[in-house]
């Protein structure tokens, strides 16, 4: 487990979004606090897969809402991506999380789009 966790760590910093994304989602059920700012970041994302399923896992996570709409208007996603972003810099490293979601809350088939 340990040796898993230490092998995906650096992908939450890989260039590509979608291998962020991945990474976050099978590093959140081992409690990698990390994964959560990932995430926060990807919902600046202009894919709208990716900002989405961030939104998703953070939400169910963290049961916050800061009024994120995937498919809001770039304004909006950016207001609401930045209350994200100081929440998990404010609240990531203490805050009640359900990292567990993360195991059932995506299935395979659309883990890998």
């Amino acid at each position: 487990e340990e040796d898993l966790v230490a092998l995906l760590k650096p992908l939450l910093a890989d260039a590509n979004e979608s291998v962020r994304l991945h990474a976050s989602i099978l590093l959140a059920p081992y409690g990698v606090r990390e994964c959560l700012a990932t995430l926060a970041s990807l919902l600046e994302s202009e894919a709208f897969h990716i900002r989405h399923q961030s939104h998703q896992l953070l939400a169910v996570m963290t049961e916050q809402d800061f009024g994120f709409y995937s498919d809001g208007t770039l304004v909006d996603r950016q207001e609401a991506a930045s209350l994200w972003k100081r929440w998990v810099a404010k609240f990531g490293k203490k805050a009640s999380v359900k990292f567990e979601e993360a195991r059932h809350w995506f299935d395979e088939d659309e883990l890998f789009e």
